[in-house]
């Protein structure tokens, strides 16, 4: 068959993003025999410009969409990325006959949600690279896509339909060859990073985490010495950016230390950051190994450092971790960036300001602090059910393609926002979701690109805003 697959992101921010997801199911559906194409509509200046002729040139059997967030995630200033998609169907419904298959971590959300919405075909939830290839298997043969596990139909939801996900299916650690499907001296330029995915699954059991529905369940490792090949591979392309995507990355602890170890024996000069570091399995010999590896930042995902929140997200650690992680940091030389999220199950005024006094005290001042206002809450969390019990959220909030957020009960919004604010305009290294003031704009993140600014570009955060504040540029 002919297939087309589209890739919808057009979100720079805060930086370009590969689209992994869409090429590895280009490169699944070309090597099982099919004429395969890829548009990523990142650089596209009119995306219905570029797929009117394509559909018409190509005239695709399939055409598989994929989508990589729902929403910005941003609960004082929203944006529905989802609306992207319709102005792609009505052109595709228009020109094509083609089936539509919807996928990505987005789809993997609310799969039956967004069928519903966009008037897709099929929408493939979890591990996408085996579901879609059996999917093709079985349009070609013009048989029935039945009892394909991740596959939904739409018009067919629900236990005892087939369709639905029976368990985990069998993860394919595919490392593309992205020269082959974007335009990758575009990215280059853009000092992109190399997604490297190395593992499935994950052992905490965070109220709002959607992994576990986006990777399909379950926990399977990618042997690291296939890492350390694919890192070789893109080095040699010219790629020397990378940065794991893993949920966490040092869990389990064994494989990141393996992971780190092999990458510094093969001798590879590149960089490496993650965003998702756990205090839990976080001390200084990894911490050393990272730095042998070559890491040029790292991410560490505490939300809170007050018992009461850890406790109330679920996170699987306490606020003692959280300290040593960060004394672990203070000895050694890769920047880290702390996320936090504000507002959380638990959350009162004295746990806020436990946090804040935390970020100051603990944190290093050249390292960045990220706070996001609320929670979103994504269905069949554990947050939905909380927040639905607290009358948070109403019953009639639908399938939440829309965003919803949670902020506890206990804690008044507007004073969250603006003691958030009071505190990110004291210091350099405090930043606030939504904040144009201070988050990186558009312009610092063109500028740091035309500098050539190393990567990571947020740990220059700090000196970007010390400058901002002297030109009397933003907050």
């Amino acid at each position: 068959m002919k297939v087309l697959i589209i890739s919808v992101n057009r979100n720079r921010l805060p930086t370009l993003v590969l689209p992994a997801g869409a090429c590895m199911a280009a490169e699944a559906a070309s090597d099982s025999g099919h004429e395969t194409r890829l548009i990523d509509f990142m650089f596209e200046r009119s995306p219905a410009l570029r797929l009117e002729p394509e559909l018409k040139d190509f005239q695709p059997d399939v055409v598989g969409i994929s989508v990589r967030n729902i929403d910005n995630n941003d609960i004082q200033s929203p944006v529905l990325f989802a609306e992207e998609l319709l102005p792609a169907m009505k052109i595709i419904r228009e020109r094509s006959s083609a089936v539509v298959v919807l996928g990505g971590p987005a789809i993997s959300i609310m799969p039956e949600v967004f069928l519903n919405y966009t008037n897709a075909d099929f929408a493939i939830a979890g591990n996408a690279d085996p579901a879609f290839s059996r999917l093709l298997e079985k349009l070609a043969g013009k048989e029935t896509p039945q009892n394909i596990p991740g596959v939904h139909e739409r018009g067919k939801s629900g236990k005892g339909k087939g369709m639905d996900r029976t368990g985990p299916s069998p993860y394919s650690f595919r490392f593309p060859d992205f020269r082959a499907w974007v335009d990758w001296r575009e990215y280059r330029s853009s000092m992109v990073s190399i997604p490297l995915k190395t593992k499935t699954g994950c052992e905490f059991q965070c109220v709002y985490c959607t992994y576990d529905t986006i990777d399909g369940g379950g926990r399977v490792l990618c042997d690291p010495a296939i890492v350390v090949e694919a890192v070789g591979k893109y080095s040699r392309h010219g790629f020397k950016n990378f940065e794991f995507v893993d949920n966490v990355f040092n869990s389990p602890y064994s494989h990141a230390m393996d992971v780190c170890e092999g990458i510094a024996r093969s001798g590879i000069r590149a960089g490496f950051e993650c965003m998702d570091v756990n205090p839990l399995h976080f001390d200084g010999a990894l911490l050393g190994a990272m730095e042998r590896a070559g890491f040029k930042g790292i991410g560490i995902t505490i939300e809170s450092a007050s018992d009461p929140v850890l406790q109330g997200f679920k996170k699987g650690f306490a606020s003692v971790h959280a300290r040593k992680a960060a004394e672990t940091i203070r000895r050694g030389r890769i920047p880290c960036m702390w996320f936090f999220m504000m507002g959380g199950p638990g959350e009162t005024r004295e746990t806020v300001e436990e946090t804040l006094s935390f970020a100051r005290e603990r944190i290093r001042p050249g390292d960045p602090a990220y706070f996001t206002i609320g929670i979103r809450i994504y269905p069949g969390t554990a947050l939905e059910l909380l927040a639905r019990d607290q009358g948070i959220l109403a019953e009639n909030a639908g399938g939440l393609l829309r965003p919803a957020f949670y902020v506890s009960p206990e804690l008044d919004k507007a004073w969250l926002a603006r003691r958030m604010k009071e505190e990110a305009s004291r210091r350099m290294n405090f930043l606030i979701a939504g904040e144009s003031g201070f988050a990186p704009s558009p312009w610092v993140l063109s500028l740091g690109r035309t500098l050539r600014m190393k990567p990571p570009l947020w740990r220059h955060i700090r000196p970007l805003r010390m400058g901002m504040r002297l030109l009397r540029i933003g907050g």
